[in-house]
């Protein structure tokens, strides 16, 4: 509509749309006369088209992507297995030691926490390989399926 006006060769001084109580200024020389309707139209039609096409996934690139998290889990597993055995060892060494006392166990009781610590970090650790495994199955499904 004032696109027409403009055309009409009127000029804008000030542009204000109002909506619910809310005032947007608009820039009056983005009016120029060009009508708006057909841009306007051609990009509703862009985005419906979009939202209507099947997204496109790369199943390929997801596998590799899981396996390589499974993979990284793997490792995380091995190297939190391998500071618990740490720990223990330290905790079976300040057990044996000969000189009882508060320090030993305030380092005893920390052991044990760093122990818990790891095995729960393993636990974690494998629930989110296993839920990679589960992905990775299904994409590998839906991969023998769409070929």
């Amino acid at each position: 509509m004032l696109s027409i006006i403009v055309a009409n060769g009127d000029v804008l001084i000030d542009v204000r749309i109002v909506e619910h109580g809310r005032e947007t200024k608009l820039p009056p020389d983005v009016f120029d006369g060009t009508p708006f309707m057909a841009p306007i139209r051609e990009l509703e039609h862009e985005w419906q088209a979009l939202l209507t096409e099947p997204e496109r996934v790369d199943v390929a690139g997801l596998i590799d992507l899981n396996q390589r998290w499974i993979a990284v889990c793997e490792t995380a597993v091995r190297k939190n297995e391998a500071l618990t055995e740490r720990f223990k060892a330290l905790l079976r060494r300040n057990e044996a030691s000969l000189y009882p006392g508060a320090r030993q166990a305030k380092l005893a009781a920390y052991y044990r926490l760093k122990i818990a610590t790891c095995q729960k970090e393993v636990i974690r650790i494998q629930i989110c390989q296993w839920q990679l495994g589960n992905r990775l199955s299904r994409l590998t499904q839906l991969l023998t399926v769409t070929l």
